[in-house]
Parts: structure tokens; sequence; C-alpha cells
């Protein structure tokens, strides 16, 4: 009887993966490979045996626009199949190319706010040719400026 629990402690079940190279609380870094339809978060890793990325929980808001950046992972209850997106790893590439998108926005709309002015303007011309005489004076569309 004592070698068949010795047998049962042995026994893994085939649809759930161990973590035999991954201490209880260690961080996995994976990557951000996609978020379905329904919103939820799909991951890749090393670890992972199954061609497909794993579906995941997050403890961050995540978007479309942070696909393909790497993640920290933990797993629930140790289980590969259940990973948990525990932040996004900072990059300052990324940082970078958010800063050129928000000023390329910024810009975009710097544009157009000069394009409604430039609608708006009375007189487009109106300090196009000012002259100066020999007197010093200052003539600006025929006016004198003091």
């Amino acid at each position: 009887m004592k070698h068949k629990d010795t047998d049962q402690l042995h026994h893994e079940e085939p649809n759930q993966p161990q973590l035999n190279d991954i201490a209880p609380g260690e961080i996995i870094i994976g990557v951000l490979a996609a978020i379905n339809d329904q919103g939820q978060a799909l991951v890749s890793f090393q670890e992972n045996s199954s061609a497909d990325p794993a579906i995941a929980i997050s403890t961050v808001a995540l978007n479309q626009q942070q696909v393909g950046r790497q993640v920290a992972l933990l797993f629930a209850d140790g289980n590969l199949l259940k990973p948990v997106i525990m932040g996004l790893i900072h990059s300052p590439l990324d940082d970078m190319l958010e800063s050129f998108e928000m000023v390329a926005e910024e810009g975009g709309r710097a544009a157009d706010n000069l394009d409604s002015a430039d609608k708006h303007k009375e007189d487009p011309d109106a300090n196009k040719n000012p002259k100066l005489t020999q007197a010093d004076d200052v003539y600006l569309d025929g006016k004198r400026v003091v």
C-alpha cells in the first residue's frame, strides 16, 4: 500500500504544466502578443509549451498600442496556463516613441489652429509693407506709427 501512495505522489496531470525551472513568485518576462476581440490579453513566454499565446489576466490596463511590449508575468497557482500580467517592462525607446507621437499630434493640432487663425484674419496683407523715412518715421499701410 505504501508503494501505491508513492506512485500517486509522483503522478502528474498531463494538462497541467509544471514549473520545473521557476521558483514560486519568480517573475517571468513575456511579450504581450495580442489583445483578442473579447479584450483578453494574450501573452507569449519561453516557458509556454504551446505554440499559441496564453490568455492572461492583468493587474494593469492594456491597450492595442502596447501589443509587442514586454510584460512581467507571474502564474496563478503556479500554473503556466494561468499567467498574470503584473505590469509592462519600462523601455526608454517606448517612452521616446510615445513622446514623438504626442508631439506629432500636438503639431497637427497647432497647424489646424494656424489654419483657422488665418481664415479669421480680416486683412492678411495688413503689416506687410512697413516703410521707414529719412526722418525715422515709420509708416504702415499709409499710416504713421509712433
